[in-house]
């Protein structure tokens, strides 16, 4: 250290000694533009302040601008694993709604298949002799059906139309969705 401000004041002595050796008028611009120097140093002293002010300030602004962009890419996450999961739920929901159809599909009956159901009924209850009394027999005078069922138009692959009745959807029924068969029985003497 001691031979740095040695080696900086040999430096410095002919300066002085060129000084000393000045007018006075040549001190005066030289202690001037001395002045003047020590003003430029102390304005760039000051921007430099203001300029690490304002690294500072950025590097506060990256660090906040670093967490919002994590907290955001966090939530874009957790936003795609709920809207994944609401995926699955609708797929499994078109699923369950798919095989639903296909049960109410698998219970559809033709018209042909309900007369001959009800005509078998009704000649079975007719020719059956049974009965408490020995004076007469019952038998089936009337039948008023009332379907509430969905109707489905089905094509063979012959080119037949044929309409299928489908049992109403679970969703869809009611009290007024029930089909009903009401039936009027007759004595008839033996």
């Amino acid at each position: 250290m001691a031979e740095l401000f040695r080696t900086r004041l040999r430096r410095l002595t002919p300066i002085a000694t060129a000084v000393a050796a000045l007018s006075q008028e040549e001190k005066e611009a030289y202690e001037k533009a001395m002045d003047e120097v020590e003003e430029k140093l102390q304005e760039l002293e000051l921007k430099k302040k203001e300029v690490d002010a304002m690294q500072s300030t950025l590097a506060e602004k990256g660090a906040e601008l670093a967490k919002k962009t994590c907290e955001m890419q966090t939530k874009e996450k957790e936003f795609e694993i709920r809207y994944a999961e609401l995926e699955k739920e609708k797929k499994d929901l078109a699923d369950r709604l798919e095989d639903i159809d296909k049960k109410n599909a698998s219970t559809c009956y033709t018209t042909d298949d309900i007369s001959s159901f009800l005509n078998k009924t009704i000649n079975d209850f007719n020719a059956n002799t049974d009965s408490d009394s020995d004076v007469a027999k019952y038998v089936i005078n009337s039948m008023d059906v009332d379907l509430k069922v969905r109707v489905l138009e089905d094509c063979d692959g012959d080119g037949k139309t044929t309409f299928k009745f489908l049992a109403p959807r679970i969703s869809e029924t009611s009290e007024e969705s029930l089909s009903s068969i009401k039936i009027s029985i007759q004595a008839v003497p033996k």
